[in-house]
């Protein structure tokens, strides 16, 4: 039987009534098949099934249609009792290996040092304290000098050199920027 074939008993539909009844459809049904997938056949063909379902049933059994025949498994068969006991007799022979176990890693407990407070050291001591630890000290950065602000005496020199030159004192203009300008359209009757 063909793929076609199967898919119509899968679907409950009698393939050999339905190739009789109406032998184009069935073709065109079949080459279409052929070129998808049978989910995306059942997806395009749903509505139509059903109607096909109802004029041509499969009436029968189940097991009178050949299928494909599935591989079997392959059966495992118990072996025999005398390899069992050889195999038995080599792991005996055998020296047992040990599972290397993972190593127990001990946990270090920091303890402060704690200095006497009579501050007597002996002198061995303070000499190995001082050579162990010298003192560092933080770099200092030079403050940059704030320059303070003479506004008012640059307007003062610079109302000095315009009126040397006769001129009168020229005042800053204000920077001022235009607004955009949205014009209205007049209305057109």
């Amino acid at each position: 039987m063909s793929d076609f074939q199967d898919y119509l008993y899968k679907k409950k539909i009698d393939s050999d009534a339905f190739k009789k009844a109406e032998p184009v459809q069935w073709q065109v049904w079949k080459e279409i098949f052929d070129q998808v997938h049978p989910d995306s056949f059942t997806a395009q063909k749903l509505y139509l099934i059903n109607p096909l379902r109802r004029q041509y049933p499969f009436i029968g059994e189940r097991d009178a249609i050949t299928m494909k025949e599935k591989p079997k498994k392959p059966v495992m068969k118990p072996r025999a009792a005398s390899t069992e006991s050889t195999k038995e007799e080599d792991r005996k022979d055998q020296p047992v290996k040990a599972k290397p176990k993972m190593a127990v890693k001990p946990k270090v407990k920091i303890k402060p040092k704690i200095l006497p407070q009579s501050g007597a050291k002996p002198e061995g001591e303070e000499a190995v304290s001082k050579e162990q630890k010298p003192k560092m000290t933080k770099p200092k950065i030079p403050m940059k000098p704030k320059i303070p602000l003479q506004r008012e005496n640059e307007a003062e020199m610079k109302l000095k050199d315009t009126s040397k030159e006769g001129e009168k004192p020229k005042m800053a203009k204000p920077n001022i920027k235009p607004r955009p300008v949205i014009k209205k359209r007049p209305k057109t009757d």
